[in-house]
């Protein structure tokens, strides 16, 4: 998702928002995500929480509540 919306991700946020996050997602990139052996919480299962839309509005988009 991030690759996709980088422009608009950037464009939105600023500088010290912005600055560091090519150097997070190539990290993120080149890891994956943690398996259970490289966390504290080895049972929490993410799979779950990374299924759900979580329609994030990133043209701000006016959208009545």
């Amino acid at each position: 998702m991030f690759k996709t919306h980088e422009a608009l991700i950037k464009r939105t946020c600023g500088p010290v928002m912005n600055t560091p996050r090519a150097v997070a997602m190539d990290a993120f990139t080149s890891l994956g995500f943690p398996t259970s052996r490289q966390e504290a919480y080895r049972d929490c299962d993410l799979g779950p929480a990374l299924e759900r839309d979580y329609g994030m509005n990133l043209q701000r988009l006016s959208i009545p509540v």
